[in-house]
């Protein structure tokens, strides 16, 4: 008994460090109480979300496991710890698409006998979502596919429907992905991601594109090779905040997020390295693969951007606070029909967007990228 009111009379950071300890000693049941009192006592750091995800984890909650690793990661990004427990975790669940972007980021970070491990078990859910991913890109857009063919009588060709059971052509994953993924631009944009983007461009056939959320051009690339391949005039703007340094992008996101204190992801130090803002990198990025001429690369607050567009995709949507922030003006740019591509949809995300927009018809999602039609108005 007093070793259990001792327990209820610490702080927060005691708490913390009282169930770590018990986790330590194997004794995960108490640890995770302990941690969730943790939780409760005062504002959580990442720390604490992720240290409650081990312990869930170690008594077999899944469910509690991810959310913990997922509000580490909502608190601070660049969590290269919880990164890497949650993308062990999704890859252990049999999600491999999803689990692709954490382990990514975290084996780019992490050293030692832990990133060979990591390394092993990203390529391993690379090889079982490539060419699944291509099989569900051309299935989830049949009926897509169906309405653009009646809609153009005269470009059959173009437009013609893919079948459910099609196949992709034989041939070497690495080759394919060749055509619409830029993993030499530092972004988290995966390969599944890219696919299912340049295959909804490549159906829906868009006079107009905007991109918001640019960073160094890796999905902007992936836009853009689309736009190659069709060989037809293509209006493509993409859009990001603009930053030159450290200290501008602290001061920014501290505005946006209501932070005081916000660490700078370590790719960013990529550009300022090189004596360049994160525009001009991913200016340069394009460049180096002839693409920058499919694109107008503005710095920017997208709400500024002129008219509407065909197709919308959007990485300004990460969490509940952006897309309540941002859906609306993001609608607001789409024609009635266009289609709305987003990033980062997991579960959390869709059910709120589900819950908040009534004009959005769902259409597909392969790994974090995900497919929305904008009903048409009467």
């Amino acid at each position: 008994m007093q070793t259990a009111i001792g327990i209820s009379e610490m702080s927060a950071e005691g708490k913390h460090s009282k169930g770590v300890q018990l986790y330590g000693e194997g004794r995960f049941r108490e640890a995770l109480t302990v941690l969730e009192d943790a939780l409760q006592a005062g504002d959580a750091r990442a720390e604490f979300w992720n240290d409650w995800g081990v312990a869930a984890l170690a008594c077999d909650d899944a469910g509690k496991a991810e959310e913990g690793f997922r509000r580490a990661l909502r608190l601070r990004p660049e969590d290269i710890q919880a990164a890497a427990n949650l993308g062990v975790l999704l890859a252990g669940l049999d999600r491999p698409g999803e689990a692709i972007p954490f382990l990514e980021k975290a084996a780019a970070d992490v050293g030692g006998e832990q990133r060979a491990t990591l390394a092993q078990l990203l390529a391993g859910c690379r090889n079982r979502v490539v060419s699944e991913a291509m099989r569900r890109s051309q299935a989830a857009f049949q009926g897509l596919v169906s309405r653009l063919q009646a809609a153009s009588p005269a470009e059959p060709a173009k437009t013609a429907p893919v079948k459910a059971t099609d196949t992709p052509a034989v041939e070497p994953a690495d080759k394919l992905a060749r055509e619409y993924w830029f993993p030499d631009i530092t972004g988290w944009f995966s390969c599944g991601d890219a696919l299912h983007l340049y295959t909804a461009i490549k159906l829906k056939r868009p006079r107009r594109i905007l991109e918001i959320g640019t960073f160094y051009g890796r999905s902007t690339a992936s836009i853009c090779a689309a736009i190659k391949s069709m060989k037809r005039p293509v209006e493509f703007i993409t859009i990001d905040l603009d930053f030159r340094n450290e200290a501008d992008f602290k001061k920014t996101f501290s505005e946006i997020h209501g932070i005081r204190e916000i660490e700078l992801p370590p790719q960013y130090q990529e550009a300022f390295d090189l004596g360049m803002s994160t525009t001009e990198y991913a200016r340069h990025q394009l460049s180096k693969y002839g693409l920058a001429q499919f694109v107008k690369i503005q710095s920017g607050d997208f709400r500024g951007v002129e008219g509407k567009f065909d197709l919308v995709f959007a990485d300004v949507m990460h969490d509940r606070a952006e897309i309540q922030r941002n859906l609306p003006a993001i609608l607001a740019k789409i024609e009635n029909d266009g289609i709305l591509a987003m990033h980062d949809l997991v579960d959390e995300n869709k059910n709120l967007i589900d819950g908040l927009s009534s004009e959005l018809e769902f259409i597909s999602r392969c790994e974090t990228l995900g497919i929305y039609r904008v009903r048409p108005t009467s």
